[in-house]
């Protein structure tokens, strides 16, 4: 974590994006808690701001999700198809399959939802106002 605060300070980002801490994926709420921490600890400014990737699959989690964000903020993509797909190709252990399974990690049907012509974010509260994630989950 301390590389991650010394970068942040140096950095001084104006928006840091995050994968939503109830995404269901241990991975992802575990990316979440380091970098609020870590943005924390940095005394950021930025604005933060979580992408929904796997939780586009529970109703209940985005539902809930939306309920603590209070809205959600659509950027719009559709002349992005091209990056989306490269950016998604860069994590080949979930795009190709690893033994011994078949199939890749990513069904298909979420590859698709590359195609969409929009993006969702929602807004988290300042790092500087939540409390630390050692020894406990942020918020």
């Amino acid at each position: 974590m301390a590389r991650l605060t010394v970068l942040i300070a140096q950095l001084v980002p104006e928006e840091i994006f995050l994968p939503c801490r109830s995404d269901g994926s241990s991975e992802h709420t575990a990316a979440f808690e380091l970098v609020m921490a870590a943005a924390s600890h940095a005394k950021t400014q930025a604005d933060l701001w979580e992408y929904p990737v796997w939780l586009w699959w529970n109703t209940r989690a985005l539902l809930k999700q939306l309920a603590r964000a209070g809205r959600a903020y659509r950027a719009p993509t559709e002349n992005f198809p091209k990056l989306k797909r490269h950016a998604l190709a860069c994590y080949s252990s979930q795009c190709k399959p690893l033994p011994p399974q078949s199939e890749p990690a990513i069904p298909t049907s979420l590859i698709r939802l590359l195609d969409v012509e929009s993006e969702y974010f929602f807004r988290v509260a300042p790092a500087r106002l939540l409390p630390s994630s050692s020894g406990g989950s942020a918020i």
